[in-house]
């Protein structure tokens, strides 16, 4: 028995909901639903998204010392990622409209959501004696940052993206587009008194 988690709940109502169907007894409820839901059921639709992309210069070390931190250890060796360009993407997305894609929770209502991503642009292989032999390139995603506690629980428990929470602000409009700001808790210096702010 797995410790219960969203994700595998989702998966598991889903199960439930396809055999019912299968059964003849698509009017039967096949779980209870909790008074608010902690996701919207997938897939989504999203409609009226506007989308900002700026390519940002990095530091190339601080671009390794991440992959080797985040990815390479718990890789042991079986797979590597070492960076190719110190160049970063950076994605302000304004979703203005997104539900549910399945009855009867596309019928509940919409949310919408400011996301800031960061992708970085990173060789994948592995290492043949002294030399790394890349195999493919790959977009690495470190900070996802979410003013939306509907995507950040989905994104996290479904799908595993790193979303954060963050306070961001966008022009309503593309042609409005003067100031965008993000804001979120951070530790400047790990200490055991130190807190967020």
């Amino acid at each position: 028995r797995q410790p219960y988690n969203t994700s595998s709940t989702i998966v598991y109502q889903q199960l439930i909901f396809i055999a019912c169907l299968e059964n003849g007894m698509s009017d039967s409820k096949p779980y209870i639903d909790r008074p608010m839901l902690d996701v919207l059921p997938q897939p989504v639709l999203i409609e009226n998204a506007n989308l900002y992309a700026f390519i940002l210069k990095g530091n190339t070390q601080n671009i390794l010392n991440q992959c080797i931190k985040s990815l390479n250890t718990a890789g042991n060796g079986h797979i590597e990622y070492y960076p190719i360009s110190p160049y970063i993407l950076m994605t302000m997305v304004d979703l203005q409209q997104i539900k549910s894609g399945v009855k009867p929770y596309s019928e509940l209502g919409s949310i919408s959501e400011h996301e800031l991503t960061f992708f970085v642009m990173l060789a994948a292989g592995k290492t043949h004696g002294n030399v790394f032999i890349a195999e493919r390139i790959v977009l690495h995603v470190p900070f996802i940052f979410v003013d939306n506690s509907f995507a950040m629980t989905a994104g996290r428990e479904i799908y595993g993206f790193p979303k954060q929470w963050g306070w961001l602000d966008f022009p309503s409009e593309p042609d409005n587009l003067t100031t965008m700001t993000v804001d979120t808790d951070v530790i400047q210096t790990y200490a055991p008194d130190a807190k967020a702010s």
